[in-house]
């Protein structure tokens, strides 16, 4: 039996593969099983892994995986963790590189500690080789029953980076708590990550480098973060969507930390409407009332030991009239009034001048759209009212 099992990963990476693959193969840690899945991509990519692959001492320990059809990155992780032969499971892009002693590392401290995790730091490299920048962890241990993961990542607001590669799990972690990918998403580390923090007790952090993300034009992840918003927005409401089912599940679970994912969650659901509000696509509204639907009552609300104020006030807006989200996403967002900054607005006790400077806005827009009788008038009234309203607060 292998003690690890690294997954790649292979869609249409002809040029760059040999060199990730080649940085897996030659590790120093031995006990290494390789999964490749062949996400049928339209290049010569597997032609190269099987060439690299007949030719290496470690042939012998790498498995492929046909997919048979294309059915993206989420797809082949889900794959790999049922695969998976070895007692941890190591994901890896196949475009990008891993320091030869990444394995030994990463393994040398789980065994030291054994925790559900292990995540190592990351340096951002172009295509010459060149640096562009470095996420580094500071090194951290969690193995304390007092707390677990989402304690320190909601409260203690320690970061744990949502990729899902460049950390060493645990298998029996992810089998036993049914962690998966959202199949057939650009955006499937969010999710699989959200899983992971909720249901981690341990984990351990590290400054060291092991992984170099290899920045290049035309792959996945770019091509993700640079797709217009109209291409992925439906996306960006299953996962909230999936999210807040999730928590909702499992809230028994976390009784005190319960309050802080829910308002986290919220933020983002947030944060994705204004996206969706700047973008050009059809159906905002629709996908607007998805995002801020609010999952729980206002009973419930009454339940929580932390932010009921913010949940009240999530709550009233989910069961406002649509140009009344229209204008709190504006008015939040136009201003870059943060979590933060919010937290200390309402601190200030000044959420009482906010709801009645909003209230009589609205009976300014009412009469205004009355006056004009006609509805495309609506979005510029709301622009410049907004910043009416940002220079009277």
């Amino acid at each position: 039996m292998y003690k690890v099992t690294l997954s790649m990963p292979v869609y249409n990476v002809e040029k760059y593969v040999e060199r990730a693959l080649l940085s897996a193969l030659n590790q120093t840690f031995e006990s290494i099983e390789y999964l490749i899945v062949d996400d049928k991509g339209t290049d010569n990519s597997m032609d190269v892994v099987r060439r690299i692959i007949t030719n290496h001492p470690r042939g012998k320990d790498v498995r492929i995986i046909d997919h048979g059809v294309n059915q993206g990155t989420g797809a082949t992780k889900n794959s790999a963790i049922k695969e998976a032969k070895g007692e941890y499971l190591y994901f890896m892009d196949s475009d990008d590189e891993i320091t030869k002693d990444c394995i030994e590392i990463l393994y040398n401290k789980m065994q030291e500690n054994p925790v559900d995790f292990v995540a190592a730091s990351i340096s951002k490299k172009d295509t010459h080789g060149k640096i562009i920048l470095e996420h580094k962890y500071k090194d951290y241990i969690l193995n304390d029953n007092a707390k677990n993961v989402a304690h320190i990542y909601y409260l203690d607001k320690i970061d744990i980076s949502i990729t899902t590669w460049n950390k060493l799990y645990n298998i029996n972690f992810l089998r036993d708590n049914e962690i998966y990918c959202l199949p057939k998403h650009l955006n499937e580390d969010v999710f699989f990550t959200f899983q992971v923090i909720l249901n981690a007790k341990t984990c351990i952090l590290m400054s060291i480098i092991t992984y170099n993300y290899c920045f290049r034009e035309g792959s996945v992840m770019n091509v993700k973060m640079k797709q217009k918003i109209d291409l992925r927005v439906f996306q960006y409401v299953e996962i909230i969507n999936y999210q807040k089912q999730y928590l909702e599940k499992h809230k028994y679970k976390y009784p005190i930390l319960y309050a802080y994912i829910l308002t986290r969650t919220m933020y983002l659901a947030y944060f994705f409407s204004y996206q969706i509000l700047k973008s050009d696509i059809d159906n905002k509204k629709k996908y607007i009332y998805h995002l801020l639907n609010y999952p729980i009552n206002f009973y419930e609300i009454k339940l929580l030991n932390h932010k009921q104020l913010m949940n009240y006030y999530f709550y009233i807006i989910d069961k406002s009239p649509y140009y009344i989200k229209y204008m709190i996403i504006l008015f939040c967002f136009y201003y870059k009034i943060n979590k933060n900054n919010l937290k200390r607005f309402i601190q200030a006790k000044k959420l009482y001048y906010l709801c009645k400077a909003v209230f009589l806005l609205c009976i300014y827009l009412l009469i205004s759209c009355i006056y004009h009788m006609q509805y495309h008038y609506f979005e510029s009234i709301v622009f410049e009212s907004i910043k009416g309203l940002g220079m009277f607060l």
